[in-house]
């Protein structure tokens, strides 16, 4: 084998290594973005469940508010019937 076979050989190998890590580099940052991707979508559910929890509780009290300010309401309609 002369020096030029060996150099072809030396380029085959480089160039399917290359190829090689290429597409494990793309298979790798494809699984770290759905990684990313799972993480996110997850923290925002989380923050949605506390925002639905809060804005509950948070009308659970007005709603009280309310029916303490119309029985109020309705009982100074009553006594001041004339």
């Amino acid at each position: 084998m002369g020096n030029i076979e060996y150099i072809k050989l030396g380029l085959t190998i480089v160039t399917s290594l290359a190829s090689v890590l290429g597409f494990y580099h793309k298979f790798i940052m494809s699984q770290i973005d759905k990684k990313v991707d799972q993480k996110i979508y997850d923290s925002e559910v989380s923050n949605i469940k506390q925002q639905t929890k809060y804005n509950y509780i948070n009308l659970e009290n007005r709603i009280v508010l309310v029916s303490d300010d119309v029985k109020v309401i309705k009982e100074y309609l009553l006594n001041n019937r004339k």
